[in-house]
């Protein structure tokens, strides 16, 4: 797998869609940590690889979520993770 890609989405209820830059920062038998940034933005998440259900967390960000749009945030952050699994079933 490369260590760095572009991944482009839609996020929940926007218009617009948005290009962010994904590198592969540290990958082992349990767990693959990505660092996903977009301008001066970004998130780290990782990828608990030996877990079922909420394998998926943030480990850091400079983003501001907003607690009013709680829905809408959280949203988002579904979508990226399923566009990270979606590249990661297409590029073993």
């Amino acid at each position: 797998m490369e260590q760095k890609f572009e991944l482009i989405f839609k996020p929940y209820r926007h218009n617009q869609t948005f290009k962010m830059q994904v590198e592969l920062i540290h990958q082992s038998e349990e767990l693959m940590r990505f660092k996903l940034s977009g301008g001066e933005r970004y998130i780290i998440m990782e990828k608990l690889l030996n877990k079922k259900k909420g394998n998926w967390r943030i480990v850091k960000s400079n983003v501001n979520f907003s607690a009013t749009a709680t829905k809408q945030s959280a949203y988002t952050i579904f979508e990226l993770q399923d566009k990270l699994d979606e590249y990661l079933d297409t590029h073993d």
